[in-house]
């Protein structure tokens, strides 16, 4: 992972914050979760520079207009991504509880059946006295 793009990111994250309009506690999230916007940053210079290059010369290398628009783009791919796969996972949750609510719901009626036998039968025998 490239040191030198989480520490400019570190040292410039209040233009960052002010250049993508994140709220200080949305920043935060972002420092907090460094290591998966680094390996994006390090894939997208890969792809550009090539699987070979040094990534951290690269980025030191970098203009604050490069950094900058590299950064905003970085940070915008991994918040889809992470938001994409939070959706995925309430998803699964969400079909997870409906097929154990059908689960139950399947029981219970199998033992409303059951009582409904066992009334009739009861019925039947005390008729038939």
């Amino acid at each position: 992972m490239s040191l030198s793009w989480r520490q400019m990111v570190k040292a410039k994250k209040k233009k960052i914050a002010e250049a993508m309009k994140l709220s200080e506690e949305e920043m935060n999230f972002v420092l907090d979760n460094i290591g998966e916007f680094c390996r994006e940053s390090d894939e997208q210079i890969r792809v550009v520079y090539g699987d070979n290059c040094n990534v951290d010369k690269v980025v030191d290398n970098m203009n604050e207009s490069m950094f900058m628009q590299m950064t905003v783009q970085v940070i915008k791919e991994v918040l889809e991504k992470m938001k994409a796969k939070k959706k995925k996972k309430k998803q699964k949750e969400k079909e997870s509880e409906k097929s154990e609510e059908e689960e139950t719901q399947s029981e219970d009626e199998a033992l409303l059946e059951d009582d409904d036998q066992v009334e009739l039968e009861v019925e039947k025998e005390v008729d038939e006295k």
